[in-house]
């Protein structure tokens, strides 16, 4: 019989996945994290990763967390002690560039989801047998794009997967329909200049049409 909190944790789960897009922030200051991911989720994106090269990451993660509608994870997992810190900021999902399989009961036991990366088939599928949710892809664009989607993810039985690197408006779609679940955005959403002078309307604007693009729109 499932038990309460796994209950609610493969709900966060399914709530982190049904979204395609998640926006990566990676900014030189936690003002401009924070300014960026309030730009972006006026734009529509409802997933947003605050790596933990962001300074003081954990407060961001809490201010976008109680100033919008999106869910908020942790982006450069690199340690356990990144994983505590993050969950203790209030982190809905974990992303490691890196196979990290210890990271997988820290996760379950907050009631987090967990995305571990892996990059050759082999990597793919021991992430998922470790235990991750979803298994980001990085760089996808140095192994083939979408094509190595299109080629890996049947013979491993479409594990679900997150692609990062290289991902913009001439290949979105394209990854989405040959098997990704979601796609990791970061500079392409966040341009250093716009961020650098605090353009909100351009980044919200670049989110719209971004969404509209992951969701079959023009």
């Amino acid at each position: 019989m499932m038990t309460r909190e796994r209950e609610m944790r493969l709900e966060r789960v399914r709530r982190v996945l049904e979204e395609p897009v998640v926006a990566v922030l990676r900014t030189r200051t936690s003002e401009e994290a924070a300014r960026s991911g309030m730009a972006l989720a006026a734009g529509g994106i409802r997933r947003l990763e605050v790596t933990f090269s962001v300074p003081d990451a954990p407060a961001v993660m809490r201010e976008l967390a109680r100033d919008t509608e999106a869910m908020v994870g942790a982006g450069s997992i690199l340690s356990v002690e990144d994983g505590i810190a993050a969950l203790e900021g209030g982190a809905d999902f974990l992303v490691a560039p890196l196979l990290l399989p210890e990271l997988v009961p820290l996760a379950r036991e907050a009631g987090a989801a967990v995305i571990l990366g892996g990059i050759t088939p082999t990597e793919i599928l021991a992430a998922r047998r470790a235990g991750a949710d979803l298994v980001k892809v990085f760089p996808v664009d140095c192994v083939g794009g979408p094509l190595f989607l299109e080629e890996v993810l049947p013979v491993l039985r479409d594990v679900p997967v997150m692609v990062s690197g290289g991902v913009d408006e001439t290949n979105l779609r394209e990854y989405l329909a040959r098997g990704a679940s979601m796609a990791a955005l970061g500079d392409v959403l966040t341009p250093e200049e716009e961020v650098a002078r605090g353009d909100s309307r351009a980044i919200a604007e670049r989110a719209r049409r971004f969404v509209a693009l992951a969701r079959g729109g023009a």
